[in-house]
């Protein structure tokens, strides 16, 4: 007989979210080192990402500070999430996530320096440690506003989920099979025919995999190659943003296209932000642009619109969650164009464009490079045609990224 023991690889969150007070639940002891008026430290466990209500803040006190919580059973952490205060902050610029056996031997497990002051920012730190812990603390060593302590929105702790995910029965115990063939391989390789631009931003590189140049724009902490949430991507920060010029294959005036792209938005948005587009105008107006629709953000959600740069935009008609990877894709067929958001088609309209040639911007809104990504990007491709839905759907399964 073979017995196959498989479990999910799948991150899921540690900490519970249901508590009233920093003992209410069983098992569970939320404490820091000082707290101001109401800002309990069992708040940032709530992930309320709408109330400033809802922060842990200590007050006015010197720095370092720190906030913490116990757990029932000791477990292995695998990455942890950091959100500032939604309203004005005193944001952490420095610290170090710890864990610890017995709330007062403290192992570092992640320093964080220069830390973003911006309000509502937040991150999933990944963690390389093989070591179960029973009490985890943020160590906040440094902050942004002088004289001021620091406030934190919102903390999560992952942990590997262990529940068998397949080759188990119902109780658990593993399955006997009489045969040992192998399953058939189901390979989706990714649509070629017709792809003039593909950058798979995994490494740094000033080349695309397709042979075009980039510009890159770098500001303030710059851009990043690096893998997150199991996707290997670049980080854009700080208006940072990356352009390719003399495109000479590009569809132009009212061709077909297919644009598509992975993103991950790590900052609240105040306005459109561009992930990737093309065919900007003279006027402004002749651009395909994906971009985070910020006009309809409802507390940690958003809509994400595949807006036309010639009138209104096209949604995709889902919700998504800051600091989770998403893949969307718009088609147009010289007619018709079409939204779909991991793979699942949202909306469609018609439109006549005169798109331009003059470049490709990744991380901007338009040709001038306004309105930059704040987050991960991965995976940008552009066809000179119009693929169909299975192949989006192909596009779509690329990476299998550990979202929240």
């Amino acid at each position: 007989m073979i017995y196959h023991h498989q479990y999910s690889n799948k991150e899921v969150s540690a900490v519970p979210t249901t508590f009233t007070s920093n003992t209410s639940i069983s098992g569970y002891v939320c404490s820091a080192s000082n707290t101001n008026s109401s800002n309990y430290p069992w708040k940032i466990w709530k992930q309320d990402y709408t109330t400033s209500e809802w922060a842990w803040w200590p007050g006015n006190v010197s720095l370092p500070q720190w906030v913490q919580i116990e757990v029932p059973e000791a477990f292995v952490p695998t990455s942890f999430m950091v959100m500032n205060e939604i309203a004005t902050p005193a944001s952490m610029k420095a610290g170090i996530f710890q864990g610890s056996n017995n709330g007062s031997n403290w192992t570092d497990l992640y320093t964080i320096s220069d830390w973003p002051a911006d309000a509502g920012y937040r991150n999933t730190m990944e963690l390389s440690t093989n070591n179960a812990y029973k009490y985890y603390r943020l160590y906040v060593t440094d902050g942004w506003v002088s004289g001021d302590a620091v406030s934190i929105q919102a903390m999560k702790i992952f942990k590997r989920d262990m529940h068998p995910s397949s080759g188990f029965n119902n109780w658990g115990k593993p399955v006997k099979y009489r045969s040992a063939k192998l399953a058939k391989c189901n390979w989706n390789p990714i649509p070629q025919e017709g792809l003039v631009f593909y950058a798979s931003l995994a490494e740094d590189s000033a080349t695309a995999e397709t042979g075009q140049t980039f510009t890159k724009n770098s500001k303030g902490n710059g851009i990043s190659f690096q893998t997150y949430k199991n996707v290997p991507c670049v980080r854009l920060q700080d208006g940072s943003n990356m352009k390719v010029t003399a495109m000479t294959d590009i569809p132009t005036g009212n061709n077909p296209f297919t644009i598509s792209a992975w993103h991950n938005l790590l900052i609240r948005p105040d306005d459109d932000y561009g992930v990737a587009g093309f065919g900007y105008g003279t006027d402004g107006e002749r651009s395909l642009v994906i971009t985070w629709f910020s006009a309809a953000y409802e507390g940690p959600e958003n809509n994400i619109a595949i807006n036309i740069r010639v009138s209104s935009g096209l949604g995709t008609g889902a919700k998504y969650v800051l600091g989770n990877w998403y893949h969307v894709a718009c088609t147009f067929d010289g007619t018709t164009f079409k939204t779909y958001a991991n793979g699942v088609f949202g909306d469609s309209g018609t439109r006549t464009l005169s798109m331009g040639n003059t470049a490709i911007y990744i991380g901007a809104l338009n040709n001038n490079q306004t309105n930059p990504w704040r987050g991960y990007l991965a995976g940008c491709r552009i066809y000179n045609r119009a693929l169909d839905e299975s192949e989006i759907a192909k596009l779509a399964n690329e990476f299998h990224p550990t979202n929240d």
